[in-house]
């Protein structure tokens, strides 16, 4: 199990040095002949020899490596394909370009302002979310499924203290201000976040927070976690891993300085 986990990983240093001696211990001459060359800080290109030689298979040109993750069967490995691969091809301009030319020029694709980043963008954004930080990109993506883009203008009241509310938002572009009556309590700019307590157990908003500029948020309501947590349990047992790590930690911390 270890060993996978250093596989899954990779390794540098001494953790290189502990997977190489065990794998030599531990595989067949023969095992070892194709897994070995993929590994290391060898080139790309060396690594897709080797590992095309393995498989029987010749290494295939960039464009048929791009066509065929952008028709894989497998919905995780499309999304990141067409979140990733952009640029002209040998044959003419990639399928991501063509269907984002069609998006700008008002085709079928067309999205309104409040869906601007793709499901990869977003689910990239969440894992930067302390509740989130132990959830596989497959989750996030799923996630980012229920998770809706805003934009709001200065001077936008997007929390009111003492209101019911029951969600959490993430910036990713702008700042706001964080207030409690009078008092000034932070302001807040990219990748922070707030609400957190709100999408967990549905409380009345203990500040009020203000645009200082535009901002764009990512929104996620409390009823969309539940019912996609209610669907996939792995997610719900992720997040509950999370708090309670952090309430270890907390627990630790309190107890070191008493």
């Amino acid at each position: 199990a270890e060993l996978g986990d250093l596989l899954k990983r990779g390794g540098s240093g001494a953790n290189s040095a502990i997977l190489y001696e065990a794998l030599d211990s531990l595989l067949s001459p023969h095992e070892k002949s194709q897994l070995m060359p993929l590994m290391g800080d060898r080139s790309q290109e060396l690594r897709a020899r080797s590992a095309a030689a393995a498989l029987g298979i010749r290494v295939p040109a960039a464009e048929e490596a791009a066509a065929a993750l952008l028709d894989d069967n497998d919905d995780l490995t499309r999304r990141l394909a067409e979140a990733t691969l952009s640029g002209p091809t040998p044959s003419g301009p990639s399928r991501v370009d063509t269907e984002r030319d069609a998006t700008l020029a008002g085709g079928p694709g067309i999205v309104d302002d409040g869906s601007v980043l793709s499901p990869v963008e977003i689910a990239l954004h969440l894992k930067s979310l302390p509740l989130f930080d132990g959830l596989t990109i497959r989750q996030l993506i799923d996630l980012a499924d229920v998770v809706r883009e805003v934009v709001h203008p200065p001077g936008t009241v997007v929390v009111q203290m003492g209101d019911d509310d029951d969600c959490l938002y993430l910036i990713v572009e702008g700042s706001v201000r964080v207030t409690r009556g009078e008092t000034l309590l932070s302001e807040m700019g990219v990748k922070s976040f707030f609400g957190e307590i709100a999408v967990l157990e549905g409380e009345r908003r203990t500040a009020t927070v203000t645009t200082i500029d535009q901002v764009r948020l990512l929104r996620l309501d409390r009823g969309d976690l539940l019912r996609l947590m209610e669907e996939m349990p792995a997610i719900a047992i992720c997040i509950c891993q999370t708090l309670s790590k952090k309430v270890r930690e907390l627990t630790e911390r309190v107890r070191s300085e008493i």
